[in-house]
């Protein structure tokens, strides 16, 4: 260490730092200059006492230490914020709802098939017979279908639809607000006055499309808001803008009920705002379990009704 024992304090340079580190660090750049110092006390407070012939030159290198040091040491790295992790494609219980709803349609199809044109025709929807008192029509009209053709294509993209909102909602609850939502575009239909008549599942499909576009819509805005960032960018309503694209580009095909697949969208995205309570109640098995039972048992009442 260079110090200088023998220092005039009359007329060295005196230079106070605020505390123990700082004299450790004031010590260490005089060292370094090779500045003679020594350390006094002056009541438990440290003085750098330098000789007078040193003592710009050591101002000067303390200032210099001081500047560039000002934001050393830096603050601790605080610990990274644990990661969600990534939703997974689909669950056993969405599954178990997907292939439940494959085999249900599949099984009524097949009934539908053996029994001939009398059983579809006392099922399809048909607005005259609904206001007569047929309301059973507007659940059987939804799992009807003209062909097989229809049916696998109608039965690849619910199951598909179910698997992912499942992940949300549970399988139980999925099917719940997809027959929930399927039975009010049937009963929109009537309330706008269609008179034509029509059956298929598309209707259900295209509820499932809205579900799934508020459900991803709710979490994109919620994501937005957690990490700040200006809320009117457009990002966080992709979700909703892809279904309206599926809508275009599927929904208005030629000889396709358009009323109908535009209805299941809406009451879709309808439904979706009232099923975003239930995302929390999703692990509740009890809750799956009837929501399931309740979806199935309206439809097996509403086909009992059929010749």
């Amino acid at each position: 260490m260079t110090t200088a024992p023998d220092i005039d304090i009359a007329t060295a340079g005196l230079f106070f730092p605020e505390d123990g580190e700082r004299l450790q660090h004031w010590r260490l750049a005089l060292q370094s200059a090779k500045i003679p110092y020594t350390v006094e006390w002056d009541e438990g407070t440290p003085v750098l006492v330098v000789p007078s012939e040193y003592t710009e030159a050591a101002r000067s290198e303390l200032a210099s230490y001081d500047y560039n040091n000002i934001d050393w040491p830096p603050e601790p790295l605080e610990k990274p914020e644990e990661q969600p992790k990534a939703k997974p494609l689909a669950t056993i219980t969405s599954l178990e709802a997907a292939l439940a709803s494959l085999v249900v349609l599949t099984g009524i199809h097949i009934r539908s098939t053996l029994s001939g044109e009398a059983w579809k025709a006392g099922g399809l929807w048909n607005a005259e017979k609904i206001r007569a008192g047929e309301i059973w029509r507007i659940v059987t009209a939804l799992t009807l279908h003209g062909d097989e053709a229809h049916l696998a294509s109608n039965l690849f993209w619910i199951t598909a639809l179910l698997a992912v909102i499942g992940v949300d909602l549970g399988g139980g609850l999925a099917a719940f607000f997809m027959l929930l939502a399927g039975i009010s575009s049937n009963l929109a239909m009537l309330l706008l006055g269609a008179e034509h008549s029509s059956l298929g599942a598309s209707t259900m499909v295209f509820a499932l499309v809205g579900l799934l576009c508020t459900l991803r819509t709710a979490d994109a805005i919620r994501k937005r808001r957690l990490h700040g960032g200006n809320f009117v960018s457009l990002l966080p309503w992709l979700p909703l803008f892809t279904g309206v694209a599926v809508f275009a580009f599927y929904g208005t095909a030629p000889g396709s009920d358009v009323l109908a697949h535009l209805c299941g969208l809406v009451c879709g995205l309808l439904w979706g705002l009232a099923a975003l309570p239930c995302k929390k109640a999703a692990s509740r098995n009890w809750l799956q379990l009837a929501a399931g039972l309740l979806a199935i048992g309206v439809v097996a009442a509403a086909i009992l009704k059929l010749p």
